[in-house]
């Protein structure tokens, strides 16, 4: 079994990047992922 040490990723939603599949083997428990959060914002506007 490969021995992958600290396998980390970044997933990004906006650029397609939203999953990642571990890869099989042993890991040393430092590995990390973490996610590029997006903005959004509204813009209320009033009813008649």
């Amino acid at each position: 079994m490969a021995n992958n040490g600290a396998v980390s990723k970044t997933l990004d939603a906006t650029s397609g990047n939203q999953t990642y599949t571990v890869p099989a083997g042993y890991h040393n428990g430092s590995g990390t992922v973490s996610i590029v959060l997006e903005t959004k914002s509204a813009t209320p506007t009033t009813s008649s």
